[in-house]
């Protein structure tokens, strides 16, 4: 049973954080979840995960994903959360594109492809910073 990566292990538990304290455990926060868990780290227990990082504060959660690829796409995700909800992009995202010093431009194309899903083509730099992330060495 592979392990995953220090970086990917850190982008599970922010993401499990965040979805503890948008108390969407019934909603696509939590949905999402799942199905990153279901592929990443398939011996990892929802339940117990919620429960690890309900202790921790954000701000470490946030300092722990050393990986800019993976930032984007937590950022990304979050952003997206924020659309699919109705919510305008909430201080989780801000709060996200801050910590993460995501590039400008880098969070105006994040934008972009989440506002115009499902018929975007992805940009060249998406694919490429999914190609560095964790989440798609893991795959």
């Amino acid at each position: 049973m592979l392990t995953p990566s220090p970086s990917l292990t850190a982008a599970l538990k922010l993401w499990a954080k965040m979805t503890l304290e948008n108390e969407n455990l019934q909603g696509d926060g939590c949905r999402l979840l799942k199905d990153l868990l279901a592929i990443h780290a398939p011996h990892v227990d929802l339940s117990d995960l919620l429960e690890k990082v309900k202790p921790v504060a954000m701000r470490d959660l946030i300092q722990a994903v050393s990986c800019y690829e993976d930032r984007f796409f937590i950022a990304m995700n979050a952003f997206a959360a924020a659309v699919l909800t109705g919510e305008p992009a909430t201080q989780h995202f801000g709060a996200l594109v801050d910590a993460f010093a995501l590039r400008e431009d880098d969070v105006v194309l994040l934008k972009n492809t989440v506002e115009n899903r499902p018929n975007a083509v992805l940009e060249p730099r998406v694919e490429s910073l999914y190609a560095g992330s964790s989440f798609y060495l893991a795959a």
